[in-house]
């Protein structure tokens, strides 16, 4: 509570006729980020009170005093320092966003788009989602309203940082392309991964995977986190260079149909070419899955053997 009153205070809400107003972003998603620092400064002042008293150990005051004063000092302190910072206008919120902008200037590169693909994959793979959309988003629609622009004038379009080519392309069944780890995890010897892998077969079609990040997991998972992030650096590399060799056409108008399967998606985006590249990649991603997949599968069965043999 302590946390959630500080984050509040931090948000750096309006007052008004209306009464308190949030910037919707900073509650939502965008805000995650000062949420979990907020929460680990709360928690450490938390701490450091722990075992310390305002009261000397032979007091007279009775204990039911002394522990409620306690306990009301780490909150009193944590509130007061969002009090502080919400008078002197220290936004925390707008810092911490701050320190993701240098990617907004190298973005629609090569080594910009493969860096924001693998910066979104890794926070995922520590539980983090959608942190860096409100800064993605700014990226995706310049970039499309730029492409679209300089096709109306006959030029050819220049931006690969879009949400037609993340979304439509890179993310195969979702970020860090967790499609084909679905597809294997459905014939899996584990009865545990196969069943897992039917249940999240459906959403990865639809891309969506918090099922199967979450599910399987490949969060806080040493074994399937490489291979998540491998995905995210070497498909946008791949997808990246096709776009700026030509080999792909561009997108130039917009496509926001996440939902539809990449291939379908990569065709509506990019023509032929696009559903080509898209099955490219999906058996890039295939190959990279694999082994790290046998591995963690061969973990799985070994402990699923042993609980049936402690049954027996």
């Amino acid at each position: 509570l302590t946390s959630l009153g500080t984050f509040l205070i931090l948000l750096m809400p309006e007052f008004n006729d209306a009464g308190i107003c949030f910037v919707l972003d900073k509650i939502g998603t965008g805000g995650m980020i000062c949420a979990v620092f907020v929460g680990l400064i709360v928690s450490k002042v938390f701490y450091f009170a722990d075992g310390r008293s305002l009261f000397k150990e032979d007091t007279v005051m009775p204990d039911i005093i002394v522990n409620t004063f306690d306990s009301m000092l780490p909150v009193f302190v944590c509130v007061l320092i969002g009090v502080i910072c919400y008078n002197v206008k220290f936004d925390i919120y707008e810092i911490l966003r701050m320190v993701f902008n240098p990617l907004t200037g190298i973005a629609q590169t090569i080594p910009g788009v493969v860096l924001i693909a693998f910066a979104e994959c890794f926070l995922y793979s520590f539980g983090f989602t959608w942190i860096l959309f409100p800064i993605q988003w700014t990226i995706w629609m310049d970039g499309i309203a730029a492409n679209a622009a300089a096709v109306a004038a006959g030029a050819a379009p220049t931006n690969i940082c879009l949400m037609e080519t993340y979304n439509g392309m890179f993310n195969i069944g979702g970020v860090g392309a967790t499609l084909t780890l679905v597809l294997l995890m459905c014939f899996s010897k584990s009865k545990r991964l196969k069943t897992i892998g039917r249940v999240c077969a459906v959403p990865a079609i639809l891309n969506i995977n918090e099922p199967v990040v979450f599910g399987a997991p490949i969060a806080y998972n040493p074994i399937l986190m490489i291979p998540f992030w491998m995905n995210s650096i070497i498909i946008s590399l791949v997808a990246s260079i096709s776009y700026t060799v030509g080999l792909v056409k561009i997108p130039s108008a917009v496509d926001q149909l996440w939902y539809f399967p990449t291939i379908i998606q990569g065709f509506i985006n990019s023509g032929i070419g696009g559903a080509v590249l898209c099955s490219v990649l999906t058996l890039i991603s295939l190959v990279i899955w694999y082994p790290f997949f046998k591995v963690y599968e061969s973990d799985v069965v070994a402990q699923e053997q042993s609980i049936q043999k402690r049954k027996a």
